[in-house]
């Protein structure tokens, strides 16, 4: 097996594994059982990964839309959830918010909410940030811009608490300098093609999964190994339709506008 294959598999592994802990750590925690590590481990792998793959801007027919084109994929779906969240909030008054509150969630700044309406969106903010952060960091030409625009991010993740996750994200993106992936051939091994594309729904399934635990939480007296099937069933069901929505809108908006 050729590194490129070696790499492919082993960050989608790395993004599966991560995206399950998330998964054990809300469903854990409804329950009121022990689930420390859990979301600090996958969000360190999350960060890691998105810093590896940031390397791509140098790849792409411009970073303009390098940065276009994760922005939309990132938040197109988040939006086809959020938005049903915050009119079902409204609704149900399962947390009380104000409009403001409700635009910046629609937005995607929940890092920026003391009690935001959906806990994991806070990621959503932060990997945005990130791809920001690569963005102008690939910009910039002078050094010393570059080391301050480094030294500004890093302490504004500091005074959010998030400096660990920029870390790992740092760390990434370092590491594909050691050992670049250039995606060659990838498809052609049938379990590296298996583990990508279950990685490739992996997204989605961070975006759903909160909302069918609390789901089924609250509205179904069930005991934990029924919790955890019946979530997951649900999610990956969840997921897989959130995909078929949105990525031929995704598509269709990035030719748009990267067409001549």
């Amino acid at each position: 097996m050729n590194r490129d294959l070696v790499i492919s598999s082993s960050c989608s592994i790395l993004r599966i594994l991560a995206t399950l802990g998330i998964f054990l750590f809300h469903s854990l925690g409804l329950f009121g059982n022990d689930n420390t590590g859990y979301d600090f481990s996958s969000l360190c792998i999350f960060s890691f990964l998105t810093g590896y793959f940031s390397i791509g801007i140098k790849f792409e027919t411009g970073p303009e839309r390098w940065l276009y084109k994760r922005l939309i994929s990132i938040m197109l779906p988040y939006w086809f959830v959020i938005i049903p969240v915050v009119f079902i909030n409204r609704l149900i008054g399962y947390k009380e918010t104000s409009y403001l509150m409700d635009i910046i969630t629609i937005l995607g700044g929940n890092l920026f909410l003391d009690n935001p309406i959906y806990v994991i969106a806070w990621y959503i903010t932060f990997v945005v940030l990130l791809y920001c952060f690569v963005y102008l960091q690939y910009k910039v030409r002078t050094p010393f811009l570059k080391m301050t625009w480094f030294v500004i991010v890093l302490y504004f993740c500091f005074i959010l608490n998030k400096s660990i996750y920029f870390v790992f994200f740092i760390i990434g993106y370092t590491f594909h300098n050691l050992f670049p992936f250039h995606g060659k051939e990838i498809h052609t091994n049938f379990t590296v093609n298996i583990l990508f594309k279950i990685q490739k729904r992996c997204y989605a399934f961070f975006l759903v999964h909160g909302g069918v635990l609390l789901f089924l939480f609250h509205f179904f007296e069930i005991d934990w190994i029924n919790f955890i099937t019946l979530g997951l069933s649900l999610s990956i069901l969840g997921a897989i339709i959130l995909q078929c929505v949105t990525n031929p809108i995704i598509k269709q908006i990035y030719l748009k506008y990267t067409s001549p």
